[in-house]
């Protein structure tokens, strides 16, 4: 059988490749730029191997040369300076190659939000709105955090609640849709947290209680959601939020 003529790998390729194996040597698992990586062959090609992505791994050059924990043989003085140089370009290839995935990632987030953005101005039919700088950035920590679909379903909830395709219903129906999302997050996810937000949400329309004070008080006690009614059932019975904080005291002394 007839060996495979070995072919250069393209830069974009190698690049691909990189991305997937997320710099990592999938040998030692070392990350790049500490080492410098190269491409290994899978299936070599002297054995029939071809240049698919699929044949195709990130190995360190220790790994990939087989020179691992093993002594490099003597070298002349300038061979070594040559070979330094060398090695200086190619971590400088390689920190380039990582700078322009992270900025690929980067501008795939910005993307998600600009999309996000035109959906918000066709169902509403402001075309004119756009996000402010701070809003993008708190658009783009909630969409790591919640994720692509908890925030679509969030603006749907958003739109059906609030806007009332006017101005100050829009800005009201933008400012709600973190918020929806954070709630059915917690709801799912923290019930402690969401059930705890909702006894202080009534308390806020009964006392407007100081979010720190409320939240220092609740947390003093091993609160459960099971406790959610009946600390309600204080709250409503309370006259004011200092009366509700000893009510709550004697509740929890008493279990």
């Amino acid at each position: 059988m007839a060996k495979s003529k070995r072919k250069s790998i393209p830069k974009s390729i190698r690049f691909e490749v990189f991305k997937r194996d997320l710099f990592t040597c999938q040998y030692c698992g070392k990350k790049a730029p500490d080492v410098i990586l190269e491409i290994d062959h899978i299936v070599p090609v002297s054995k029939g191997g071809d240049n698919s992505i699929e044949n195709l791994v990130s190995a360190c050059k220790d790994c990939n040369s087989g020179k691992s924990n093993k002594r490099l043989s003597e070298l002349s003085e300038v061979e070594k300076s040559r070979k330094q140089i060398e090695e200086l370009q190619e971590k400088k290839n390689m920190i380039d190659m990582i700078f322009q995935w992270k900025q690929s990632v980067l501008d795939a987030k910005d993307y998600e939000i600009d999309k996000f953005q035109e959906m918000l101005q066709n169902i509403t039919g402001f075309e004119q709105m756009t996000f402010t700088d701070k809003y993008r950035k708190e658009l783009k920590s909630s969409f790591r955090k919640f994720g692509l679909d908890r925030m679509i379903d969030s603006l749907q909830i958003a739109y059906e609640s609030y806007f009332r395709e006017d101005e100050k219903s829009f800005h009201i129906m933008v400012s709600k849709i973190i918020g929806i999302a954070t709630n059915t997050y917690d709801e799912e996810n923290n019930p402690e947290k969401f059930s705890m937000r909702k006894i202080y949400n009534t308390a806020k329309k009964l006392h407007n209680p100081s979010p720190r004070a409320f939240y220092s008080q609740m947390n003093k006690y091993e609160y459960n959601k099971e406790d959610e009614e009946t600390i309600l059932k204080i709250l409503y019975s309370s006259y004011s939020i200092s009366n509700f904080y000893k009510k709550l005291e004697e509740y929890y002394l008493e279990r």
